[in-house]
């Protein structure tokens, strides 16, 4: 499970399950949590849903706790529904655009006015729109989010200014060491379907070529109410956003269901292992390894065991870590897997230092040859990971913001069930399931493997790195 961000050009983080406990208190996590988790209201009860009659859905999140509330827009666009030759990145520059200018102005002046906190992020397989602001400020707030998806400004004035916005981000992105790592470990690991997994904010040449009548065309077929919804979490009540919602929204027309005729091809599987260095001004020795993982459309159920089986590896105290970081030949070790509606991938990122890098790479070659082990994972363990995952969701529900990002994401991926049903899920999940996991996504599968090093390292451990890293084969 991937934590949603705020920027569609960020590479993949960790999931809600990495609240760290040691080993002895285990039976504390239980206990503390335990039956508070059990007696608690399911997300089910605590999310009320709506749909209108042109195909908008609605929930709401109801949290008094504080005077704030986050209202999101979300639409099933983004990289998976690229389908076209030189359209990469171009739901990214609609998103710009429509923030350029609400109804009564320049956006930012607007939001400002009513104290609001903004943002928005083109993803794989979303754009979200947000503001949090004053609960006060909630029906005038949803005033000008509907002005911003509703009534974009697609003049060439504003296509011009906002080329220049989103080159900027492509030229800080890449600028990045840890952007090119990912961005080279993409290119390996989508090959021919990059364009459908991970090119969300584009690259210059298709930013600069894109038209107006290109991207309306895009904004018309997507941006309709049966391929949206509106989120609202905070200090307001279910009948109130309902009321208002259905007020700004209602005279919206329907439209043609865009993802009917959209087909998104399966990535290429890898033949094997392949690895590549990838060397820029960086001190550290950084490891990217990636596979294919689960996609919820055909096996979701993979994708719980997938988030229980990082969290297991995450642990502080479990026997990867200690191994790993412990041990001294790494500064820190991770395994996460983003959740996604086709394919989402799973990855292991690694910190050392250049004198331990092939000591590092030995080592987590190793390690992965343990997966298949029966006692990789204790029973401890897998408690352990499960309720360090509730214990994350919850306090994600403490926040109207996050509770708002997260069920965006997890709509346009997944729909509304798989969100409501994730606790439950989690919970279920037995040492079978997990197993069952890593024998199909990891074990016997191959992998990429990237390096990031600067050249001047490379150049003194180059040779016995390269050596080193024949032995990741698959496990």
């Amino acid at each position: 499970m991937r934590q949603p961000g705020l920027t569609g050009l960020a590479p993949m983080s960790g999931g809600p399950h990495s609240v760290p406990m040691r080993a002895p208190l285990v039976a504390l996590a239980v206990a503390m949590f335990g039956a508070g988790l059990e007696a608690q209201d399911t997300k089910r009860a605590l999310v009320a849903t709506r749909t209108l009659d042109n195909g908008l859905q609605v929930f709401v999140v109801s949290n008094s706790a504080i005077p704030f509330v986050t209202i999101e827009y979300v639409v099933r666009a983004g990289a998976f529904a690229q389908s076209g030759e030189g359209d990469e990145g171009l739901h990214h520059l609609i998103e710009h655009l429509l923030f350029r200018q609400g109804d009564a102005g320049y956006f930012d002046e607007e939001a400002s006015k009513l104290d609001a906190a903004s943002n928005g992020v083109t993803d794989n397989e979303s754009v979200r729109y947000f503001l949090t602001l004053p609960s006060k400020n909630f029906a005038k707030g949803l005033d000008l989010l509907s002005s911003v998806v509703r009534k974009p400004d697609f003049s060439q004035d504003a296509l011009k200014a906002e080329k220049e916005v989103v080159a900027g981000e492509i030229r800080r992105h890449a600028s990045s060491p840890i952007s090119l790592l990912y961005a080279e470990s993409d290119r390996m690991l989508w090959e021919g379907e990059i364009r459908r997994y991970k090119s969300p904010g584009g690259n210059l040449l298709t930013v600069n070529a894109a038209t107006t009548n290109v991207l309306k065309a895009l904004y018309q077929r997507f941006y309709v109410p049966n391929n949206s919804a509106v989120i609202v979490s905070g200090d307001v009540t279910d009948s109130v956003a309902f009321a208002q919602v259905e007020k700004v929204f209602r005279n919206w027309k329907k439209g043609d269901d865009p993802l009917a005729k959209l087909t998104v091809p399966a990535p290429t599987p890898l033949a094997a292992a392949r690895s590549q260095i990838v060397t820029a001004d960086v001190n550290d020795v950084t490891f990217l390894i990636r596979w294919h993982g689960p996609g919820v459309k055909k096996d979701a159920a993979a994708t719980f065991a997938a988030d229980v089986f990082s969290g297991l590896v995450n642990q502080r105290v479990s026997a990867t870590q200690k191994r790993l970081v412990d041990g001294g030949v790494v500064d820190d070790f991770s395994m996460g897997y983003e959740t996604q509606g086709h394919v989402g991938p799973i990855e292991i990122t690694a910190r050392t230092s250049p004198d331990r890098a092939v000591a590092a790479a030995e080592a987590i070659a190793a390690e992965l040859s343990k997966l298949v082990a029966p006692d990789y994972f204790s029973a401890d363990d897998l408690l352990l990971a499960k309720k360090n995952a509730e214990v994350g969701t919850s306090f994600n529900l403490e926040s109207g913001a996050a509770t708002a990002h997260w069920l965006a994401a997890l709509w346009s991926s997944a729909g509304l069930d798989y969100y409501l049903a994730y606790d439950d899920r989690i919970k279920a999940q037995t040492a079978e399931n997990v197993r069952g996991y890593v024998g199909q996504y990891l074990v016997g599968k191959p992998m990429t493997i990237h390096v990031l090093i600067s050249q001047e390292n490379w150049t003194k451990v180059g040779n016995n790195l390269r050596y080193a890293l024949r032995e990741f084969k698959a496990p």
